[in-house]
């Protein structure tokens, strides 16, 4: 049986998400739920717990969004338990919240016009990329010339969120973006004053 350590959550636990972007993100949920969680061990969570944690929170005036977050957590944390360290041989069932705003929302033609009107050149350039092919910020920002090539209207992503190149399809709209940077810098397709 793990030893609990200071953030509610077990070392191992802690050590495997220090890698992620989003460990800042752990932490801080870790040190949310550390009132519930913080003297009990990995076989004292049940659902009475879990319950707990889920009032507690809406009392405290969190969104479902952010509740389901921290739930989400704690599922996570007893499925690894389980499954992959046998620390315990079960968990209780841990339900989301329904009601969860949605998180997809796309831009009408219009919000996108005034946002690209209202913004420096070069962001404009690069929010219009955005918009023609669903890449992350990090991933156009990152964009190399060797890695872009305009007859076959394809790029080639080497920063991407989980770590693996791939390759992204550019529509008219990508490309005449592209055209548009040429010239402007030998390496990154996207710059800011060169």
């Amino acid at each position: 049986m793990p030893f609990w350590v200071g953030t509610s959550i077990p070392l191992p636990h802690l050590t495997i998400k220090a890698s992620l972007r989003s460990f800042r993100d752990v932490n801080r949920i870790c040190r949310m739920l550390d009132p519930y969680l913080g003297s009990l061990t990995l076989n004292q969570i049940n659902g009475d717990v879990i319950w707990s944690v889920l009032q507690g929170q809406l009392k405290k005036g969190n969104t479902p969004a952010t509740v389901n977050r921290y739930l989400a957590l704690i599922r996570n944390l007893l499925k690894m338990a389980r499954d992959e360290w046998q620390w315990i041989d079960s968990i209780p069932k841990i339900c989301l919240l329904p009601g969860e705003v949605e998180r997809d929302r796309w831009l009408t033609r219009e919000e996108a016009d005034r946002l690209i009107a209202a913004v420096p050149l070069h962001l404009a350039a690069l929010i219009r990329f955005a918009l023609a092919t669903g890449c992350r910020v990090r991933e156009i920002t990152g964009l190399e010339w060797n890695r872009v090539d305009l007859d076959r209207r394809t790029a080639w992503l080497n920063r991407t969120k989980n770590g693996t190149p791939r390759g992204v399809p550019l529509n008219a709209d990508a490309v005449a973006v592209l055209q548009e940077q040429m010239g402007k810098h030998e390496q990154f397709c996207f710059t800011y004053r060169s």
